[in-house]
């Protein structure tokens, strides 16, 4: 399995993050900046899940239950720290930006769903052919969110410069 192509891939997601946080610390109403204020806070929480993510899967051993725990808890807190950035309502001004982050955690939930999958079939009697199908399928998922939020992120840099 290449997981070092997955490590990259979301390496540049806390990359982008930190570039977020920056770009939208400047003003703008109250309403604006409690937006910016949220969504940089979960991007934060998600930075921290993605790393757990990321740990998780470099441990995993096809029939240890220890890891096969571990990757879904990770998927668990990471799932819903993307729910939480979907549920985030924007002002006006940023809410085509808000709408294409939702199109990319759509697409990393899409990810998730398969490394779920994956995770699923670590287990005593689980199907490694499974196990790699779906560890191929969710990296693809997390290439094509990863796409779709740099474009999000371009566009905030946009409206926020």
């Amino acid at each position: 399995m290449n997981m070092t192509k997955t490590f990259k891939k979301v390496g540049v997601l806390a990359i982008v993050l930190l570039m977020i946080a920056a770009l939208v610390g400047c003003g703008g109403n109250q309403e604006e900046k409690q937006w910016e204020e949220d969504v940089t806070a979960i991007m934060n929480d998600i930075t921290l899940s993605q790393t757990d993510f990321n740990t998780a899967l470099a441990g995993i051993q096809p029939g240890d239950a220890d890891s096969q725990t571990a990757m879904l808890n990770a998927i668990d807190t990471l799932e819903e720290d993307f729910n939480a950035l979907k549920a985030v309502e924007a002002p006006e001004k940023y809410q085509a930006v808000q709408e294409e982050f939702n199109t990319a955690v759509d697409k990393a939930l899409e990810g998730t769903a398969a490394f779920r999958e994956m995770a699923n079939n670590l287990g005593d009697g689980g199907d490694l052919t499974v196990v790699s199908d779906k560890l191929s399928e969710g990296q693809t998922k997390y290439e094509e969110f990863l796409e779709l939020w740099q474009t999000a992120v371009n566009n905030l840099a946009e409206i926020a410069g």
